[in-house]
């Protein structure tokens, strides 16, 4: 059976070949390469081995967390990386003015552990709550934090306003 993100195929390896069980490889590409390494390929070790770029590396901090069992996930902490290593640098990576409640967390490990009632009781609001658990989560997970402006939106009064005058002047034969 194939499609377009996945492919998935029967080949015989060498151990089930005696007893006839196809194995079954699951490939996330659909490069021309990957297809050609397919029929190439005579054992899964010799199709792994010819489609490396198709297997997506794992950093090391998201394979920690991953170990972790998930009732444990949410008081897992994960380690100071790079220039990172207290709440306040954390903060201001993650940008959004976040910096602005680094006073309200203890430590490291109060950052990571503290739930959002907790967060809430500490006077931090809901929007910016949200995006402090987010980027918590993703840090455990091994992304490096940066931070994410929000779009400035025109209001719609202001358009209908721009429209208007647009309108007057274009009336006037001034545009």
């Amino acid at each position: 059976m194939i499609s377009l993100l996945s492919r998935t195929l029967l080949l015989p390896s060498a151990a089930a070949a005696a007893a006839a069980a196809p194995v079954r490889v699951v490939l996330r590409s659909v490069a021309g390469e990957a297809r050609s390494a397919l029929a190439a390929a005579g054992s899964c070790a010799s199709l792994l081995a010819r489609c490396k770029h198709t297997q997506t590396p794992l950093r090391s901090q998201s394979i920690a967390y991953a170990a972790v069992p998930s009732a444990e996930r949410a008081l897992y902490v994960p380690p100071p990386r790079g220039s990172i290593s207290e709440p306040a640098a954390f903060l201001k990576a993650i940008g959004r003015n976040s910096e602005s409640v680094a006073a309200k967390f203890k430590d490291w490990d109060h950052l990571f552990t503290a739930t959002s009632k907790e967060l809430e009781t500490l006077g931090i609001k809901t929007q910016m709550r949200k995006y402090i658990l987010g980027w918590r989560e993703w840090y455990k997970r091994g992304v490096e934090p940066k931070a994410i402006e929000l779009p400035k939106r025109q209001k719609k009064y202001l358009k209908r306003q721009a429209e208007v005058k647009r309108a007057r002047l274009q009336k006037l034969g001034l545009i």
